[in-house]
């Protein structure tokens, strides 16, 4: 048994205990983040467990790891007789067990580099994909003409085309029968939830759809549910179905990535006559501006109400107007932010670990000359000892990289469920952003590594 590692059968059965924590961190992470979209009753905070999971078995991993691998690789006879690898086994051998716990601990922060720089730019696509969602139109609109100081359609119409000439616009409603048949099927029912079924005229989806470049509806006795909402999911609306004047309407399709209409879980979409006696619920109003500049801070204060709360005698500040370029400049500034935050912290991570490596390695230079030193009296050619020596940087510098590299297939999996429960795979694709995350983290690091081999080879072998 090579001397220094105690116990490797122990350190085998570690490294096997905690791969099978590092899957099924993963596994049950990937279940609670789609039990977190689709169910009322799920707890964020198991996520933060799991994380902790991973954390740990990521560090006992490559603690067994680091104490079993070059043991069990000395128990190939054939191979530990080729050339200097009984030598270099041995090397990394005592590299790796005294440096076990800070492998292990270097490894997580890469995953946790890799994951921060990850979610900053899915972060920053989501952002935008959202915005065009819940902003389809330049200007959006659900007017509330019951509240105190609302300002009506044809004066905010006035003080919108002070700012930028309007291209099109439409006046459109929700209806509804006070009813919550269809909310029965979602995870949307209950006696916490009041909200009622939302229905909608076909020919106005139509008319939105068209100005947005989207197919049309034909709907013909049959009816069509639009939400933005990814708890739709978990819907069944298969034998949902209703009667108006005789006629029996049965469902379409569902489409789970509709713009925001109006403000609802999600929307009944009908032939227009099947609204009619039902009253209107909402009036909402979508807005196309022409193209040009335009102060959109000030109009959104301009199209901004106060009203007073009597009970509480303070005043709160409004709008049913809500300003797609508003929304860009303030969700940009925010965003900048985090993903810097978040980019930040993964590159001083990633420099961090290899700057640790690196200190460790240049450490031993002492240590490393008398061994080369010795092999070189054996009869090694100075060759030989530059590739043995390069295997040795080589295996020290990419041993806690090569899990967190291997984890970047099921993170960008889970990140594109994460994207499709959202309601965003339509619009999204984020397998190339983690596919060149990991090309430049491994660039960096085989740059590091060049850099240290360069100063270790002239030290242990140039310098005799």
């Amino acid at each position: 048994m090579e001397q220094g590692v105690k116990h490797p059968y122990v350190a085998m059965l570690v490294t096997g205990v905690s791969l099978v924590g590092i899957i099924v961190s993963f596994i049950f992470f990937s279940r609670e983040l789609k039990h977190i979209f689709l169910e009322v009753d799920s707890n964020p905070g198991n996520l933060v467990w799991l994380m902790l999971l991973l954390a740990i078995s990521l560090v006992t991993f490559h603690m067994g790891l680091a104490k079993s691998l070059m043991y069990i690789l000395l128990g190939f006879k054939h191979f530990t007789q080729r050339g200097t690898n009984q030598f270099l086994l041995r090397q990394l051998s005592a590299m790796l067990s005294s440096n076990a716990i800070l492998l292990g601990s270097l490894s997580f922060l890469i995953v946790f580099a890799m994951i921060a720089a990850n979610f900053s730019f899915l972060y920053k696509e989501i952002e935008e994909a959202n915005l065009d969602k819940q902003y389809p139109f330049d200007i959006i609109a659900n007017i509330n003409a019951e509240q105190e100081g609302s300002i009506p359609l044809e004066q905010a119409k006035e003080t919108i085309e002070s700012y930028m000439p309007i291209d099109w616009s439409k006046v459109y409603n929700g209806y509804s029968t006070n009813e919550r048949t269809f909310h029965k099927h979602t995870i949307w029912q209950g006696d916490k939830y009041q909200d009622v079924d939302m229905f909608m005229k076909e020919s106005d989806v139509n008319e939105l759809l068209q100005e947005l470049g989207s197919k049309p509806l034909n709907l013909e006795n049959q009816f069509a549910i639009f939400s933005d909402m990814p708890g739709i999911q978990g819907a069944d609306f298969s034998e949902a179905s209703f009667n108006h004047k005789g006629q029996t309407y049965t469902l379409s399709h569902v489409v789970e990535s509709m713009p925001m209409f109006l403000w609802s879980y999600f929307v009944i979409v009908v032939p227009d006559e099947v609204v009619e006696g039902m009253e209107i619920s909402q009036t909402a109003v979508a807005i196309t501006l022409e193209e040009g500049p335009f102060d959109a801070q000030k109009l959104q204060d301009a199209l901004s109400y106060s009203y007073k709360i009597e009970e509480n005698n303070y005043s709160i500040l409004s709008s049913d107007y809500r300003v797609k370029e508003q929304r860009r400049l303030y969700a940009a500034a925010f965003s900048a932010i985090f993903i810097v935050g978040a980019l930040y912290l993964a590159v001083v991570f990633i420099l961090l670990a290899m700057a640790i490596l690196a200190l460790k390695i240049l450490s031993n230079l002492r240590d490393d000359e008398k061994k080369y030193r010795l092999l070189n009296r054996l009869g090694v050619n100075e060759e030989l000892q530059r590739k043995t020596l390069a295997k040795q940087i080589f295996v020290f510098f990419t041993f806690p990289i090569v899990v967190p590299i291997c984890l970047s297939i099921p993170i960008t999996i889970i990140l594109n469920q994460f994207i499709d429960l959202a309601g965003f795979s339509a619009m999204l694709n984020f397998n190339i952003v983690s596919v060149s995350i990991v090309v430049v983290i491994g660039m960096i690091y085989f740059l590091y590594f060049m850099v240290t081999f360069g100063l270790t080879k002239k030290y242990v072998i140039q310098r005799r």
